[in-house]
């Protein structure tokens, strides 16, 4: 009865992990260029039940399920059209540039920027969106001003710095290394960042999120089942295990 207890136990403690990051998805439905997050579990390795008299093996059991791994759909959303000059979409499997508070750099998708007072580009946050000049290679912040920019479709801004300035678009083998800090923005410790050979953007646009809400609605409800099951198991099991303590405990 305590190992079905267990069983119980490690499945409601996943499924509470997975319910949080389903919540998450759909609160973030709306968010620009914000990826969906998956959850998978494993089995628990098995246990060998051994035999206390004879010392042999009789068999195995499974202590219940665990969280195995937890990784995001790196598909695109769907491009949506804004008439804004400063709204960019990136087109292939790639990350803008920022400058953090604290001086180290992030990485987002969500290029829906603005000027700031000084007339820098900056992320929704207030980022300063990292260019590169093409003359020295240096990163370098993009400066617009009053200007309405004009940037083609490999991220090269036409109208300012005499188009010498471009988006420093970035690139990593493994996106799934990634870590999630907040703010639809990615840190890379420890990974190496590669500059895109051939970047696509897209003005006057934004990626949408790349979740369906309804599949996430339906995802919620089941797991809100699960956790029920495995909650009145749970109960059951106690129960059936104090009637019999007491029922033991009135023997005489």
């Amino acid at each position: 009865m305590i190992r079905g207890m267990e069983t119980s136990a490690s499945a409601m403690k996943h499924l509470q992990l997975k319910q949080d990051i389903v919540a998450n998805n759909i609160a973030n439905s709306d968010t620009v260029a914000f990826k969906e997050q998956l959850v998978t579990a494993k089995s628990v390795e098995a246990m060998n039940v051994r035999n206390r008299l004879t010392h042999e093996d009789v068999g195995s059991i499974n202590p219940g399920i665990e969280t195995n791994t937890v990784y995001e759909n790196s598909d695109k959303g769907t491009i949506l059209e804004t008439g804004i000059d400063t709204d960019f979409a990136i087109l292939e499997e790639a990350f803008f540039k920022v400058e953090i508070s604290d001086g180290n750099y992030a990485y987002t998708r969500s290029g829906n920027f603005h000027t700031d007072m000084n007339g820098k580009l900056v992320t929704d946050n207030g980022y300063a969106v990292m260019g590169k000049n093409t003359v020295t290679g240096n990163d370098s912040y993009i400066y617009v001003g009053d200007e309405s920019m004009v940037v083609s479709s490999d991220g090269t801004i036409q109208n300012i710095e005499n188009g010498t300035i471009k988006f420093n678009i970035v690139e990593f083998e493994d996106t799934q290394s990634l870590s999630r800090m907040g703010k639809n923005l990615y840190t890379a410790d420890g990974i190496q960042e590669i500059e895109s050979q051939n970047p696509s953007i897209k003005q006057k646009a934004l990626e949408g999120s790349n979740l369906d809400l309804t599949t996430q609605m339906v995802k919620m409800i089941e797991v809100s089942r699960e956790y029920s099951a495995n909650q009145r198991a749970l109960k059951n099991t106690d129960e059936t295990l104090q009637k019999t303590v007491n029922e033991l405990g009135s023997l005489k």
